[in-house]
């Protein structure tokens, strides 16, 4: 079962924010990264999350959009995506990707 944890960036800010995380269900075959779409952490993301997990991997989905609007989830409709795109527009890519490294590192450990 997945549950919500909190990782710290390993960018300058060491910004703190949620993933979602599952442990495998069968023995530990690695590990995987789900990226949200422009939903959030929806429940497509999390019946993604599930699904790796019980194939044998430890599993994270990053909230990409915390740095923006912590806990965003919009629904697939025309105002969702326009919600989205708005958050996406702000994202910057450095802090970005010191989030997923954050991810790897807490995944290898």
């Amino acid at each position: 079962m997945a549950t919500m944890i909190k990782l710290q960036s390993t960018s300058t800010d060491y910004f703190e924010f949620a993933a979602l995380h599952a442990q495998p269900t069968r023995p530990r075959r690695g590990g995987v990264i789900v990226i949200q779409e422009i939903f959030g952490i929806d429940a497509y993301v999390q019946a993604d999350v599930e699904r790796w997990s019980q194939l044998g991997f430890e599993v994270l989905a990053p909230s990409m959009f915390d740095r923006i609007a912590p806990g965003f989830i919009a629904d697939h409709d025309v105002a969702g995506f326009g919600a989205g795109a708005k958050i996406v527009g702000q994202i910057q890519p450095e802090p970005a990707l010191a989030d997923i490294a954050a991810c790897v590192a807490f995944l290898q450990g």
